[in-house]
């Protein structure tokens, strides 16, 4: 089990490579993976695999930097705050995305673009 996704819910249906268990295509994935290191699955819903390999990095992230997120002050919009507060923003949008708990109508991509946009803020920023 991934460790970092303990606290998201229904984890077989949001994580591809639980997808379609005994499909006829399995070999092929299999071949995918061992080519790649990531098979098809993880290209049809780009933007959920993108989420999940954000919010798990930005968990080890937080776990492992061995700095003062707080020495980095970032505005984004009208809003500034230290790169700590970002990335716990980012990770509890993240989840909450995850778990499927954002009101929107489907063609709503607001909540979700606003995490792109926080992330593509703070990239720069993500070493130690």
């Amino acid at each position: 089990m991934r460790e970092y996704l303990k606290d998201i819910k229904n984890k077989n249906e949001k994580i591809h490579y639980y997808w379609n268990k005994g499909d006829s295509r399995n070999p092929q994935w299999a071949k995918e993976r061992k080519r790649y290191g990531f098979d098809e699955r993880e290209t049809w819903s780009l933007d959920h695999t993108f989420f999940i390999w954000l919010y798990e990095r930005l968990q080890m992230y937080v776990e492992c930097a061995n700095y003062d997120m707080t020495q980095h002050v970032i505005t984004i919009g009208d809003k500034t705050e230290n790169l700590q507060t970002w990335i716990s923003i980012l990770l509890n949008d993240l989840r909450k995305t995850l778990n499927d708990e954002v009101d929107a109508d489907f063609f709503d991509k607001s909540f979700e673009q606003n995490i792109v946009n926080i992330f593509k803020e703070i990239i720069l920023y993500l070493w130690w």
